[in-house]
């Protein structure tokens, strides 16, 4: 399982637009708020092999397991109850997609 923006986030963009738009700022914040350019270097002198400036990575270019944590730290905070997990207590595409669908409703429901 792998989460690009060619395979998951652009449809989640199409399908889900009120919660990827919360996540889209949330995000954001979020790396504000831990210093993202920081964690990659991309704020240093630090040339890497080719002689360039390290550039941070997009959330989407992250490894899944990154992607993941992060995704759970923007549940519990927009905490509505619903899981991210199957009953395995695994977390599949599927699913990633049935609960962005979900809060996207949520959010669609608030503003009426």
């Amino acid at each position: 399982m792998n989460l690009t923006k060619e395979n998951f986030w652009n449809k989640m963009m199409d399908e889900n637009p009120h919660i990827m738009k919360i996540f889209c700022n949330w995000i954001d914040e979020y790396k504000k708020q831990v210093g993202w350019n920081d964690l990659f270097n991309s704020n240093s002198e630090y040339q890497n092999a080719k002689g360039k400036n390290a550039k941070a990575p997009k959330f989407h270019d992250l490894p899944l397991e990154m992607q993941l944590g992060i995704i759970e730290r923007f549940k519990q905070e927009i905490s509505n109850g619903k899981e991210l997990a199957d009953s395995q207590g695994k977390i599949t595409i599927r699913k990633l997609e049935q609960w962005f669908y979900a809060m996207d409703l949520n959010v669609r429901n608030q503003k009426k």
